[in-house]
């Protein structure tokens, strides 16, 4: 690592950003991490990497050299350091053709060509795909997944970050994350920014149609987090005046895929 540290040190101020698209080991991390131990300085990182080696390599000498700077037979003897680290899987092509699934009632019709049923079918027959983005499903946010393969294993219940999806489709500036519950339910809000303009988002699971909208906005008024000047967003119906998440998640994914 003395190579690289002596890169970070001389060109990443406290607050740049050190990345690496090819982290290989996660020598990266490392060097950038030690430095921390030296000169205190907060520099966040982003590494990219792919396939197994992720796991079995890279993400653990990451996390080890955050318990602990210094290892000795396998055993930690130096200081850790307080650390949040967030990791991403990408969606796969692959993954996508696993989870579109059709209608029963697409059109069958002799009328049309093959590629003009082919054409429909896609449009509007795998609108309800979960990798299409089956907005039926936001009533449960936190429960939304897909249909991969892992190591030549089929899972069914990969769990997919809408959260943290819409946050990068929005460019948004996260500055605080609430966990709150009210009447019942998990609400997960985000706060930030994207240039001047405060953002809000609210997540929460209202799939059993019983939500009081009334007294739901009134306990989000009341809340520390409210700011009559953000841009409120909310999946499915609300009583506070925010915006849709669903109409917005898809022009956004859309108008990135274009």
């Amino acid at each position: 690592t003395t190579l690289i540290r002596r890169f970070v040190e001389q060109t990443a101020f406290e607050g740049d950003w050190v990345m690496d698209f090819f982290a290989g080991s996660g020598t990266t991390a490392d060097a950038v991490l030690s430095l921390q131990h030296v000169d205190g300085k907060q520099r966040p990182y982003l590494l990219v990497e792919m396939g197994d080696y992720f796991d079995k390599t890279l993400i653990r000498r990451v996390k080890k050299v955050i318990y602990s700077d210094d290892w000795r037979n396998g055993n930690p003897v130096g200081k850790g350091t307080s650390h949040l680290l967030q990791y991403l899987r990408l969606e796969q092509y692959e993954d996508t053709l696993n989870n579109i699934e059709f209608r029963d009632d697409v059109v069958k019709t002799s009328e049309l060509s093959f590629l003009d049923r082919l054409r429909y079918s896609l449009d509007y027959g795998t609108r309800a795909s979960d990798s299409l983005l089956n907005v039926e499903k936001f009533t449960r946010p936190f429960h939304y997944t897909l249909r991969v393969v892992h190591r030549n294993e089929i899972r069914d219940d990969q769990p997919v970050c809408l959260v943290t999806t819409f946050n990068f489709l929005l460019g948004l500036r996260v500055t605080r994350y609430y966990v709150e519950h009210h009447a019942g339910r998990e609400y997960r809000i985000v706060a930030g920014r994207k240039g001047l303009q405060e953002y809000r988002i609210v997540w929460r699971e209202v799939a059993d149609e019983t939500t009081d909208f009334t007294a739901e906005r009134d306990w989000v008024l009341a809340q520390p987090w409210y700011d009559p000047q953000a841009l409120f967003f909310a999946n499915a119906d609300n009583g506070f005046g925010a915006q849709g998440i669903e109409a917005e998640f898809i022009r956004l994914l859309w108008d990135a895929a274009v």
